[in-house]
């Protein structure tokens, strides 16, 4: 809890104040953010499932500082909300020789490519990649719910450091990312000192190719089935890729979470590939392909388990700079079903700035 108070306060007090009777030119602090308001439901009996109100708000000073805030609003049928606060921290760029970014709070530092390009204007999904909500089917009794990679990330420090065609990042964090954690929870799961590496190449202009690293424990000795054994470890590795060529964007990502157990070793993996396509300045076309694995142990429990699978298709229309209009199509297997369910939705996107 004391984190939680004194985080807004650094933020705040690192504000840089502007000498007595200055004048500048032009606003020093710059605000503004995306929208997205999605509205999904059932094509057989055209029955909406929920609506999401998803925003990224920014606050800038200058060019050097910013304020990052991602609040995201579930409305559900009966008529209940559930709010969140998937990031909250600061991003500095200091002026150095080589580009450098350091990246402190809530943030999601270098795992889960979906989540750093899904910005409301910038998505081309209908939501989030399934493999980041979804807990993976159970493996060992008394364990908690986990994920290969979790839609929200605890406290962390990263910085990123880019050299000719190479970016580097290197920052800790205080819990696993196969656990979730929020910033407006009462109780988080108990803190676990994680080590995060990273680094990317880009080897012709529009391709760049990265991995990353992220180990520590996901289970501390005091929450283990057996606590003489000690705390757990696990280690998340990804492998992510970007191209860009003519009118064509291709994304794909795969993480694979090893995790410690009393016998040998848990395997989960999960990934995606998104495909998206310029038709004309306003109108663009996209597909996705999601698919997440469960380790073979979480048969012993449940036999009948299958992978967690997800077609998606899209089509987006640009109103204006800063209106888009999205509609798209859905079937996702989950782990425990043997059957397809069908979606389908819309989601409308604007960006907006105050001053």
């Amino acid at each position: 809890m004391q984190l939680r108070i004194v985080l807004p306060l650094a933020l705040i007090c690192s504000i840089p104040a502007l000498p007595a009777g200055a004048q500048p030119s032009q606003p020093r602090w710059r605000v503004g953010g995306d929208t997205q308001v999605s509205l999904r439901g059932r094509p057989d009996g055209l029955a909406a499932t929920g609506v999401v109100i998803d925003s990224l708000i920014a606050a800038q000073w200058d060019d050097g500082l910013q304020i990052v805030a991602r609040p995201v609003s579930r409305g559900r049928l009966d008529g209940s909300w559930h709010h969140a606060l998937y990031q909250l921290g600061v991003r500095y760029h200091p002026p150095t020789r080589f580009p450098l970014r350091v990246e402190a709070g809530f943030l999601p530092p270098v795992f889960g490519l979906g989540l750093q390009r899904s910005r409301a204007l910038e998505r081309d999904t209908g939501g989030l990649h399934p493999q980041y909500l979804r807990a993976i089917p159970g493996f060992e009794k008394g364990l908690p719910r986990l994920k290969s990679v979790s839609a929200s990330y605890p406290l962390a420090a990263v910085a990123v450091l880019g050299v000719s065609r190479v970016d580097i990042r290197l920052g800790v964090a205080d819990g696993s990312p196969t656990r979730s954690r929020g910033v407006m929870r009462s109780t988080n799961p108990p803190r676990a000192p994680q080590l995060v590496v990273g680094a990317g190449v880009t080897p012709i202009t529009g391709l760049r190719i990265g991995m990353t690293v992220v180990s520590g424990d996901y289970l501390r000795a005091d929450e283990a089935p057996d606590p003489s054994r000690g705390g757990r470890r696990a280690t998340v590795s990804g492998a992510e890729l970007e191209y860009e060529f003519g009118h064509t964007s291709i994304v794909a990502e795969w993480i694979r979470a090893s995790f410690d157990t009393s016998g040998a070793a848990a395997i989960a993996s999960s990934g995606f590939v998104l495909v998206t396509h310029a038709l004309s300045p306003r109108w663009r076309v996209g597909g996705r392909y999601d698919v997440a694995t469960t380790p073979d142990a979480s048969r012993v429990f449940a036999p009948d388990l299958g992978s967690l699978r997800l077609v998606e298709g899209l089509v987006a229309y640009r109103v204006t700079r800063e209106l888009v209009l999205r509609g798209f199509v859905v079937a996702q297997h989950s782990f425990q079903s043997s059957e397809w369910d069908h979606e389908a939705g819309l989601s409308l996107a604007v960006s907006h700035r105050w001053w």
